[in-house]
């Protein structure tokens, strides 16, 4: 089963990289990888199959005697008039009540195996801790709550025992203003974002909304009003305007959703489409290019209307115009607290407040006026 499972991963993720297979010439690599795990399956099959074959074999034979025992054993009784022919034809009828048992034991060592391999991998499910939600203080929560600054307190994060991924971040980005996260890769940028919508919990310090400790509010109101938009979104399987309103409870009108999609610069494309709004996306929207599934993505957050929008890198497919023109719209957004994980540093310099990671440590924090001269990190990125 365990092997069967590797052949199954390794075909399943040679086809979802299939283009970087065929990029880097990485097919004969691919296949023997493949080649190897199926041969492990083959082993281990005829391993199992000779295993199964012998314990078949077995059961016949201990069938075989016992009847042929009862029959030799039974004649001798018969002839000796120790028992009928009637008992020795029951005895015999009833032999199956006593052979089935051993053959179901015999047959017990596969099954254990195979119960053994599908128990693993359902306790290695059921060791992942569930999302907690606490719910008595869904009362206590104001309409307000996500309109107020949001405080970090000595954060600190780790994806394993290793080294911390953040390290003791404490910031403030005040409510209504739009905030940069810069840093090189690997500083941390993306894991911050993730933990103010709990994908991830901090293992030290806290984050609040307004009084609020994050940990506090429900997981329902807390997406619903604070969204992450990453850089690659999935899309459903179903049609653009499906994916558009996906998890709204509330859809919005079909002329909000143009308007949107106007502002998304994506209605003309829709339009061109035969079924424009109901035209069927596949799966992970592979019918779209990357810069329509950014633009696409970018339109279900806004129809969303959270409080809160983190950008992660959200822009990165689409060319300088456009990007430019749709980051020029989210600037403008005075009513809402929008958060930035930059690699563009030109939008970070449009930005009210830009904090500076750097190896999982907040090093610099304030605007570009005042961190473009002032001989840090900030100013080096600037520099690259």
């Amino acid at each position: 089963m365990a092997a069967g499972a590797a052949v199954n991963s390794s075909i399943i993720e040679s086809l979802k990289g299939i283009e970087t297979i065929k990029a880097y010439s990485g097919e004969e690599k691919v296949y023997n990888r493949i080649d190897h795990e199926f041969v492990k399956l083959m082993k281990k099959s005829f391993r199992t199959v000779t295993l199964d074959n012998i314990q078949q074999g077995i059961k016949h034979l201990i069938q075989l005697i016992s009847s042929a025992l009862i029959l030799w054993l039974g004649s001798y009784f018969v002839m000796d008039n120790r028992i009928s022919l009637g008992q020795l034809i029951t005895y015999n009828a009833l032999l199956v009540f006593f052979t089935d048992p051993l053959q179901n034991i015999i047959n017990l060592q596969v099954k254990m195996q195979t119960a053994q391999v599908a128990n693993n991998r359902l306790n290695e499910i059921f060791a992942i801790d569930s999302e907690k939600s606490n719910q008595s203080f869904e009362y206590m929560l104001s309409e307000q709550l996500f309109q107020q600054d949001i405080t970090v307190k000595n954060v600190s994060f780790s994806y394993s025992m290793k080294a911390p991924t953040l390290n003791e971040i404490s910031c403030t980005i005040p409510s209504h203003s739009i905030t940069a996260i810069v840093g090189v890769s690997g500083s941390g940028k993306s894991t911050l974002a993730k933990l103010f919508v709990r994908f991830y919990e901090a293992s030290e310090g806290s984050i609040h909304y307004g009084n609020i400790n994050h940990l506090d509010i429900p997981f329902q109101i807390l997406r619903d009003r604070v969204t992450y938009l990453p850089q690659e979104s999935f899309f459903f399987s179903g049609t653009i305007i499906e994916n558009l309103i996906f998890g709204l409870d509330s859809p919005p009108s079909f002329e909000q959703i143009i308007e949107v999609c106007e502002i998304v610069q994506l209605n003309e494309f829709i339009n061109q489409q035969p079924l424009r709004y109901e035209t069927l996306l596949e799966e992970g929207g592979n019918n779209l290019s990357g810069g329509q599934r950014q633009r696409l993505a970018i339109a279900r957050a806004l129809l969303k209307n959270p409080d809160i929008l983190i950008l992660d890198e959200a822009t990165s497919g689409l060319d300088t115009l456009l990007e430019h023109a749709i980051m020029n719209y989210l600037l403008n957004l005075k009513e809402k607290t929008i958060i930035f994980i930059a690699h563009h540093l030109p939008i970070a310099k449009a930005c009210d407040q830009i904090l500076v990671l750097h190896e999982g440590h907040l090093v610099e924090k304030g605007t570009h006026d005042e961190l473009r001269f002032a001989d840090g990190i900030y100013q080096k990125l600037w520099e690259i």
